[in-house]
């Protein structure tokens, strides 16, 4: 399970391993399928944990500022996942990027119901 912790922290990056990739199905919706890479930081007496795969080009070493991080467990361990980070020296944010198997699953959705509601009133109208 996954709690959002909004409180703020600083994070040291070390290490961002590019070409690793770790997916993790949601316990609690496992339709959906988080890609991450791994992250070598240093917080306290953590050193490591994740970042959202598709932001990891982007993250270099350095120290950052943590606005939303979580707890994940994998096959017994417990990891954390760095969500939303952003330079210590600049104010802003690297983006939330969705996962594509969930915004695909949500536009497949979206264009159905989409589908029903123009057929509705294509019915309505004769």
């Amino acid at each position: 399970m996954c709690a959002a912790d909004t409180q703020e922290k600083v994070f040291e990056i070390i290490h961002v391993d590019r070409l690793s990739t770790i997916q993790w199905k949601i316990p609690c919706f496992p339709i959906l399928t988080m890609e991450f890479a791994r992250v070598h930081f240093k917080q306290g007496s953590e050193i490591g944990g994740f970042i959202q795969k598709a932001v990891a080009a982007d993250l270099n070493q350095g120290e950052y500022l943590c606005t939303s991080h979580c707890r994940i467990e994998m096959e017994g361990k417990k990891y954390t996942v760095l969500w939303k980070l952003q330079p210590k020296d600049r104010a802003v944010p690297l983006p939330f990027i969705r996962q594509s198997a969930a915004d695909d699953h949500i536009s497949d959705v979206h264009d159905e119901s989409n589908e029903e509601e123009e057929s509705d009133e294509s019915e309505v109208g004769t």
